[in-house]
């Protein structure tokens, strides 16, 4: 993400997991993200700082969770260790496994 002084952040989208793109679905997921997300303007409500510096956070764009629409879509997981009550992002897991 680019803030207004055109600085770079990584974002590490709390509460979910995603595959690497060089992993089965990961081009896939990475491609879907970058169709809704390149050159448009998000909000990010920050969660905390990880391990390695970046920060973790709930992406929103247009009025819509970005983190759980990625989960609705079958494009990551729920990443329940982290975020155990995260239940809305638990439901749209178990919504698009039946959905497959």
């Amino acid at each position: 993400v680019l803030d207004e002084a055109r600085d770079q952040h990584k974002i590490r989208f709390y509460g979910i997991d995603a595959p690497e793109y060089d992993q089965p679905h990961g081009e896939a997921a990475t491609y879907a993200l970058k169709s809704l997300l390149e050159d448009r303007n998000v909000g990010v409500v920050v969660v905390e700082q990880d391990d390695y510096g970046r920060t973790v956070g709930t992406v929103y764009w247009n009025g819509r969770n970005v983190n759980l629409k990625m989960v609705a879509e079958g494009r990551a997981w729920w990443y329940d260790h982290h975020a155990p009550l995260e239940r809305h992002l638990q439901e749209a897991q178990e919504q698009a496994r039946s959905n497959q």
